[in-house]
């Protein structure tokens, strides 16, 4: 961890690093060097439709932690069960827990990200482009080989090859198979 902030921190509306990673825009509100290494905060707007969120990956150092501002997802834990999240909802996934995740609103979702202790941040500044505007990207092709390989520098593990979908995939719960959304590990 990095020596504690000695200075208040404060992000404002429209404000933050924006990053487009997959069908995301990601905003850092803050990273390990406004907090001491603690913690990470990063608003995510999704492109509106369902669709895929993010692959089966796990986390090896650190928790994730999920809440919902506004539309749904369904949270897969690889071997385990789905978990439906609205607006208003919130949730852990441990560090080493297998998970991906599945857009289930028309509208798509507007989440916040912690990660404890900071670091996912920094992959999704080498994995994403910057934002050329404050808005979800325009839909882009996305390699999944260097996603596992940038990946791998930041204690992630993809757990599978992502198979195609279109962004007007069926729900989770009406794919034959709930457990491969395909847009990057958010």
């Amino acid at each position: 961890m990095s020596e504690p902030p000695n200075a208040v921190h404060v992000v404002r509306s429209g404000e933050g690093q924006a990053i487009w990673y997959g069908r995301a825009l990601m905003e850092v509100k803050a990273d390990a060097a406004d907090t001491g290494g603690v913690f990470s905060l990063l608003e995510m707007t999704s492109v509106p439709g369902r669709g895929p969120g993010g692959p089966p990956h796990l986390h090896k150092t650190a928790e994730k932690s999920f809440y919902i501002l506004d539309g749904s997802i369904v949270l897969d834990i690889v071997g385990g069960e789905s978990i439906p999240l609205s607006k208003g909802d919130f949730i852990t996934i441990p560090r080493g827990v297998p998970h991906g995740f599945t857009i289930t609103a028309d509208s798509g979702v507007h989440l916040l990200q912690f990660h404890t202790p900071a670091g996912q941040e920094e992959f999704h500044r080498e994995a994403g482009t910057p934002a050329a505007e404050r808005r979800p990207p325009p839909t882009v092709a996305i390699d999944f080989t260097r996603i596992g390989e940038i990946a791998e520098r930041h204690d992630m593990v993809m757990l599978t090859p992502p198979r195609p979908t279109s962004a007007s995939s069926p729900p989770a719960d009406e794919r034959p198979d709930n457990n491969h959304p395909n847009d990057g590990p958010a």
